[in-house]
């Protein structure tokens, strides 16, 4: 923010200093966004979640939702210290807001697309503190947690998939035996959907594993996109033989890589696209060649305790359905546990710090937004456009 800042005030003049100040911050958001792999948390546009304006995010996506957001708060400020007749500019800037708001709010009550009997899933959270859920001593005892949950007889209809949060199962799973044998016996022939570790030719990977009606593991997804420095060290060969390791793994070279994002046939739940954590605060990976039906979150939150961190992670996938008109299901260790409409909106959810399970029917899918089909590139253009009027030699007289 300071580098936007500081070329703003370099290279602007007059009230377009402002409005580049607002143009730069949003770029380096983006720039904040891709470089090093990327961290993308808590964008600015992301202060719109329980507003109708974030529905605009299914149009112009998180970056361009940021540069609206800074672009209407540089229309409010340029008036300051002038005369009466540059109130016209934060009257402009209300105006988007309320024209925005009513489009959004127009979309929110708009009829879903009916699709006959939806899905009914099964969300397990077993509340499993960070600083205890390694432990020898109680692996078994969340394990069970895990196990009670599934085989806890539902209300009515049985489950078409029951889902366990990130590494969830405390043991490594590679393959057949009596571990796979308790759950198949817990689920009773319905299929889960669980976070584990697999070992494979000496590699690591943090997982989605699906078991099939008969306990069999039917289909696997790696996660692909790790946490520096949480999942995997840069040099972890070298740097582990010192000592130093990545937080989220006791392996000197953290977690591998899987090859990228994939959309899973889960049969009578539909395609999903899977998504493990940290992975969820990226958009273009919710971008799949093929479209799914919905997005599958596992997470383990319990790194943030309880304070804003799980709730921040929970905006952002609420983001995310917005921008693909695609409900999304998260189920984290310590919560929150939710189920996602396809405009952000929480249809059921199990709060943060609590232990137990939860029932939900999947809400339908939009057709595909605006921004599902074009991504990114106009939002990009947009901003490369406007850097260039405001900070354009030609407009460089005084005021």
């Amino acid at each position: 923010w300071a580098l936007a800042f500081g070329l703003a005030a370099r290279i602007g003049r007059g009230w377009r200093r402002v409005c580049l100040a607002a143009v730069l911050l949003a770029a380096v958001e983006v720039a904040r966004s891709h470089l090093l792999t990327g961290f993308p948390w808590a964008l600015i546009g992301y202060l719109w979640i329980d507003a109708p304006q974030a529905q605009i995010a299914s149009v112009f996506g998180p970056y361009g939702l940021t540069l609206a957001t800074t672009l209407v708060a540089a229309l409010g400020a340029v008036w300051i210290g002038r005369d009466r007749r540059w109130l016209a500019a934060p009257a402009v800037a209300l105006a988007v807001v309320t024209s925005v708001g009513f489009w959004g709010s127009h979309r929110l009550i708009a009829a879903d697309p009916y699709t006959g009997a939806p899905p009914l899933l099964r969300l397990v959270q077993p509340n499993a503190e960070q600083r205890l859920k390694w432990d020898v001593d109680l692996a078994r005892e969340f394990f069970q947690r895990l196990l009670t949950a599934t085989a806890t007889p539902p209300g009515g209809a049985r489950p078409d998939l029951i889902i366990w949060p990130e590494s969830s199962v405390p043991y490594l799973l590679n393959g057949p035996g009596p571990l796979l044998d308790e759950i198949a016996r817990a689920a009773a022939s319905t299929p889960v959907a669980m976070g584990a570790v697999r070992r494979i030719d000496g590699l690591y990977y943090n997982s989605l594993v699906v078991t099939d009606s008969e306990g069999d593991i039917a289909l696997t997804y790696d996660k692909h996109h790790l946490v520096p420095f949480g999942e995997y060290v840069p040099f972890g060969e070298v740097l582990g033989r010192l000592g130093i390791r990545g937080l989220a793994t006791s392996q000197g070279g953290g977690y591998s890589p899987g090859p990228g994002p994939r959309v899973l046939d889960l049969g009578p739940a539909g395609r999903a696209l899977p998504l493990i954590c940290y992975e969820a605060i990226f958009p273009q990976h919710l971008r799949a060649a093929t479209r799914p039906d919905w997005v599958l979150q596992i997470t383990n939150d319990a790194w943030f305790g309880e304070i804003s961190g799980p709730y921040q992670h929970l905006a952002q996938a609420r983001l995310r359905a917005i921008e693909q008109g695609l409900p999304l299901v998260r189920a984290a260790n310590t919560g929150v546990s939710a189920v996602i409409d396809a405009k952000g909106r929480i249809t059921a959810a199990l709060g943060l710090g609590h232990q137990g399970h939860l029932d939900a029917r999947l809400p339908p899918a939009l057709p595909p937004t605006l921004y599902a089909r074009t991504g990114d590139w106009p939002a990009f253009a947009l901003l490369l456009l406007l850097a260039f009027a405001f900070a354009s030699p030609f407009r460089r007289k005084p005021d």
